[in-house]
C-alpha cells in the first residue's frame, strides 16, 4: 500500500513528514522553501507556491511537478526521474536532465536553449520560451510542442524550409527525415 499526503490549498506548512511517505502533494500553499523531504518519496507535486530554488531532491523521485512558482534554478535532479513539469517559472537554463526522463514540460520560462535531451524522452513541451535552436531531438520522441518560441532551426532543418515542404511540424515526418539523413551519410 502506497502512502500519500495531500495538503494542497490548505495553507499548511511543511514540517516533519513521515519517513515512509511515497507521494506528497502540496500545491497552492505559498511555500517558499522545501527541505528535508523523505528519501522514500516517489511523487512530489509542489506547484502554485512561492518557490525560487529546487535542490537536493530525494534520489527516489520519479515524478516531479513544480509548475507556477518563481523558480530560477533547479539543481541535481534525481537520476530516476521519469516525469518533470516545471512550466511557468523563471528558468533560463536547465542542464543535466536525467537519462530516464520520458516526459518534460518546460513551457513558459525564459529558456534560450535546451541541450542534451535524453534518448528516452517521449513527450517534450517547450512552448513560450526564447529558444532559437533545438539540436538532437531523440528518436524516441512522440510528442513535441514548441509554439511561441523564436525557433529557426530544429537540428539542421530550418522551420521555414520544413513548413514549405511539409506544412505544420509533424514528428512522424521529422523522424523519417532524420532516418533518411542517417542513411545518406
Amino acid at each position: 500500500m502506497e502512502t500519500y499526503l495531500d495538503i494542497s490549498y490548505k495553507s499548511m506548512k511543511i514540517a516533519n513528514l513521515p519517513i515512509f511517505l511515497e507521494k506528497f502533494y502540496c500545491d497552492g500553499n505559498k511555500i517558499k522553501k522545501i527541505e528535508n523531504l523523505p528519501n522514500s518519496l516517489k511523487v512530489f507535486i509542489c506547484g502554485n507556491n512561492s518557490l525560487t530554488k529546487i535542490e537536493n531532491l530525494p534520489k527516489s523521485i520519479k515524478i516531479f511537478g513544480c509548475s507556477n512558482n518563481q523558480i530560477i534554478k533547479i539543481e541535481n535532479l534525481p537520476k530516476k526521474l521519469q516525469t518533470f513539469d516545471c512550466h511557468n517559472n523563471r528558468l533560463t537554463k536547465i542542464e543535466n536532465l536525467p537519462k530516464n526522463l520520458e516526459i518534460f514540460c518546460c513551457g513558459g520560462n525564459g529558456l534560450t536553449k535546451i541541450e542534451n535531451l535524453p534518448k528516452s524522452l517521449q513527450s517534450f513541451w517547450c512552448s513560450g520560451n526564447q529558444i532559437t535552436k533545438i539540436e538532437n531531438l531523440p528518436e524516441s520522441l512522440k510528442e513535441f510542442k514548441f509554439h511561441y518560441n523564436p525557433i529557426k532551426f530544429v537540428d539542421n532543418i530550418t522551420i521555414k524550409e520544413y513548413h514549405n515542404l511539409f506544412g505544420d511540424f509533424n514528428l512522424k515526418i521529422y523522424n523519417k527525415i532524420k532516418k533518411l539523413q542517417k542513411k545518406l551519410n
